[in-house]
């Protein structure tokens, strides 16, 4: 199976922002749901 170039694909690295802003409130919701397992950010040092 031949994999492409992805920088051939996607020259402009739109497709990472794209793929954040897609997985960015998801992430952020198991953030919140799981806060109290890891500590805050004001606790680490």
């Amino acid at each position: 199976m031949h994999v492409p170039d992805r920088r051939s694909l996607d020259p402009t690295g739109k497709g990472r922002i794209r793929w954040s802003a897609r997985w960015k409130p998801a992430l952020n919701a198991f953030a919140i749901t799981f806060a109290d397992r890891w500590p805050s950010e004001g606790t680490q040092q």
